[in-house]
Order: C-alpha cells, then sequence, then structure tokens
C-alpha cells in the first residue's frame, strides 16, 4: 500500500470528535446520525484514540460489555503506533523509547 500522509486522507471527510467519557451508546449513536464508521476521541484537546465501529461489535457487543457504561477508549484497538509529526504534515512512526510530538 503507497505511504500517504493521513492529511491528504481525511481532508475532505468530516471528523466527528467525542470525549473520553462518552458511552459505546451515544458514540454509536453519534456515528449514526452522522452516517460515519469511526469517531475521533478527544480528551484535554488532544486525540486520544480513533473509536471505529468495528470495536463496537467486537471488543463491546461480542464480549457482552455493557455499552451503555463502557467508554469507547476502553475498548478501542490495543495496537498502539505512535508517529511523530513533521514539518510538512505527514507522519513516521516514532523510534522506540521516543515519545511522539506535536
Amino acid at each position: 500500500m503507497p505511504y500517504r500522509p493521513i492529511r491528504t486522507i481525511i481532508k475532505d471527510q468530516k471528523l466527528i470528535t467525542c470525549a473520553g467519557s462518552t458511552t459505546v451508546v451515544e458514540a454509536s449513536q453519534l456515528m449514526r446520525v452522522n452516517q460515519i464508521g469511526a469517531l475521533m476521541i478527544v480528551d484535554e484537546g488532544r486525540l486520544a484514540g480513533i473509536f471505529p465501529e468495528r470495536d463496537a461489535l467486537f471488543r463491546v457487543i461480542a464480549n457482552e460489555r455493557d455499552a451503555k457504561t463502557t467508554q469507547p477508549a476502553t475498548a478501542c484497538s490495543s495496537r498502539q503506533k505512535r508517529f511523530c509529526n513533521r514539518a510538512d504534515g505527514s507522519a513516521r512512526p516514532a523510534r522506540s523509547g521516543q515519545s511522539a510530538t506535536k
């Protein structure tokens, strides 16, 4: 798959966010109303994660977790990849031991 900066992938898309305290039911309703497949989870003004509909289905419903009390941040995929932003807006994977930058 060719490398594409995230900025070019999402530039014409409507990005919908929710707070980390949002429940999976509320997040699912936001996705339905906005006809989208994922929400950006934002805490303290920073992107904390991405909650796709697949995580709602497989990590909450299929595991019989309570969607009315489960928060998306606790149900997101656990494979976290850290990236460092470049000046041109693209990102590169962070090296081991390196923290992600703004």
